[in-house]
């Protein structure tokens, strides 16, 4: 379905003629790849704004309000960065986990859930090696080194994530057993793990241009197939966590077995608290875990 705004072909439209009318203003000569360029922007713009249009309406007024509560958080930061104490369990809590304001928090969203059965499942990981996938600021990877992983790679696309999570492995010094690749999920990865923990984006459409930290909860369909078809030369076994409000699309349980990987344990827990909660809502939304295996 397509919720497009109703002025927004009319805009990008306006804005587009106009670059190209003082493109020719300005050079005099008709050329014919200046109108190229200029149509192929056009269409790309309309393309990435419709591909967010496409998801559901819910799907598309919870990412906007996210963001919207995201930027609001961190409005009056005046060094880009917060800390917070998280609890994950009654005897674990990370003090002054450092937070950025380009990086989507840790201690609000599912990320602090799936952190938490981290911690509770260490013997899925213990003295083994893991690879933290889209660590965003870390506390995936951080919490299965503090309960006992032999040694983390943190892999992001985001220069702020991948600085968020060496502040992060720092501040609990982790430096011995920790390394953090900068990389679009597995191009830049060569090294082999026993487990990828993986917080994905979960909506399936694609980002929105004005607002950068969207990238966080918008993973586009390709990017998710490549995901899981890529895992498996990388390690024998993955969790991956999932919000259902997100739908089918790219969830584990519909791509993993696709690309040869079978799903072997879950845990549901509902999201009625925080970011995630959906407001004015009768449906029950829950925030999953899937373990896979190949």
């Amino acid at each position: 379905m397509l919720f497009l705004d109703d002025n927004f072909l009319k805009k990008e439209a306006l804005v587009h003629f106009e670059v190209f009318h003082k493109g020719i203003e300005k050079n005099k000569t008709f050329q014919y790849w200046r109108v190229n360029v200029i149509i192929r922007d056009f269409i790309s713009s309309i393309a990435i704004r419709m591909r967010f249009q496409d998801m559901s309406q819910e799907q598309q007024i919870q990412v906007r309000r996210q963001v919207a509560q995201f930027n609001e958080r961190f409005a009056n930061i005046q060094n880009g960065s917060a800390t917070t104490d998280i609890i994950l369990t009654p005897e674990f809590v990370l003090n002054d986990y450092i937070l950025n304001k380009d990086v989507f928090q840790s201690d609000k969203m599912t990320a602090v859930e799936f952190a938490r059965w981290i911690a509770y499942n260490n013997g899925e990981y213990f003295d083994k090696i893991v690879m933290d996938m889209c660590c965003g600021g870390g506390i995936q990877g951080i919490v299965a080194l503090l309960r006992g992983a032999r040694h983390v790679t943190f892999v992001d696309y985001s220069e702020e994530a991948c600085q968020n999570t060496l502040e992060n492995i720092v501040h609990y010094g982790l430096e011995d057993k920790a390394d953090v690749i900068q990389s679009d999920l597995f191009k830049s990865v060569k090294t082999k793990t026993d487990l990828i923990v993986v917080n994905p984006p979960f909506f399936p459409g694609e980002p929105l241009e004005d607002e950068p930290i969207s990238r966080t909860m918008c993973f586009g369909e390709e990017k998710a197939h490549e995901l899981y078809r890529e895992a498996k030369r990388y390690a024998p076994k993955m969790a991956v966590c999932h919000w259902d409000l997100a739908g089918r699309e790219n969830d584990p349980e519909n791509l993993g077995p696709k690309y040869g990987w079978n799903v072997t344990r879950r845990l549901f827990l509902p999201t009625g608290y925080g970011l995630q909660q959906v407001s004015g809502s009768d449906k029950e939304y829950h925030f999953k875990v899937d373990v896979l295996e190949r």
